[in-house]
């Protein structure tokens, strides 16, 4: 009788991981299709390290994910530069800079992160004089430049690949290191440029990835060197994260309802 029990109840276990499996699993996978992604953006996408230099970025852990799950056919980050603002993404798009409109239209996935740069160049920054101040006027016209163009951006990824699962990744506070007075004059302006970037995504009817709370957790952590705004691997981990979850939400449900 024990015998018989413990193999009904093994059958019983077989049964729910078998059902499990089926409900989680996505419809590229069932079909045997695999997803081409590509990242666009600047040199948080890059990979630029807080030492200036070049390794892992957001993206390509987005990409191990991607490649865990059995899902990734291609990545392609090659777009993404260290500088780029807005106007920089959208001339490239339009122009069709070394073939960039040919990797938009073959990709299921995108990554978009850009914004910072067009904020960045007009913030006087000093770790030495624990110093972050803002040119308000120039920020400000900055912001309006930053929620025209990335309109401009999604409506044409959108016109070339109406299919594309796109998702803007929303900034962080880059300078953690300095005094909370300093501090304060820059989570209003990461505020309301995460605002912009959330309106416009949601406008266009894309998701944007939020990253600012997560990497406020630990950002002494995540943003190890004082002199430089960019993430150590374990920040990139962590807005890697909150892409994969925004995710694992379009690839393994809407897919499978769909």
């Amino acid at each position: 009788m024990r015998t018989l029990f413990i193999k009904k109840k093994t059958a019983v276990w077989c049964l729910f991981f078998i059902l499990l499996i089926a409900l989680i699993s996505p419809a590229y996978l069932a079909k045997g299709k695999k997803i081409n992604y590509l990242a666009l953006g600047d040199s948080l996408a890059a990979g630029q390290t807080p030492y200036r230099q070049w390794d892992k970025g957001y993206a390509d852990y987005i990409a191990a994910d991607l490649q865990k799950a059995g899902l990734l056919g291609s990545f392609n980050k090659k777009y993404a530069v260290s500088g780029y603002t807005t106007s920089d993404v959208l001339n490239d798009l339009l122009s069709n800079k070394n073939g960039i409109k040919a990797a938009v239209a073959q990709s299921q996935v995108i990554t978009l992160d850009v914004g910072a740069n067009d904020i960045l160049r007009n913030i006087n920054f000093s770790i030495q004089e624990q110093k972050a101040v803002p040119d308000l006027f120039k920020v400000l016209a900055a912001l309006q430049t930053i929620q025209v163009n990335t309109g401009k951006i999604l409506d044409t990824l959108h016109t070339l690949n109406p299919q594309a699962k796109v998702y803007l990744i929303g900034y962080y506070q880059p300078f953690p290191h300095i005094v909370k007075e300093a501090q304060a004059q820059i989570e209003p302006l990461i505020g309301t440029l995460n605002g912009i970037l959330q309106k416009t995504a949601q406008d266009k009817k894309i998701t944007f990835v939020p990253t600012a709370a997560s990497i406020r957790r630990h950002a002494d952590v995540y943003i190890p060197n004082p002199e430089d705004i960019h993430p150590g691997p374990e920040g990139y981990k962590v807005m890697a994260g909150e892409a994969w979850k925004a995710m694992q939400q379009e690839i393994f449900h809407k897919q499978r309802n769909g």
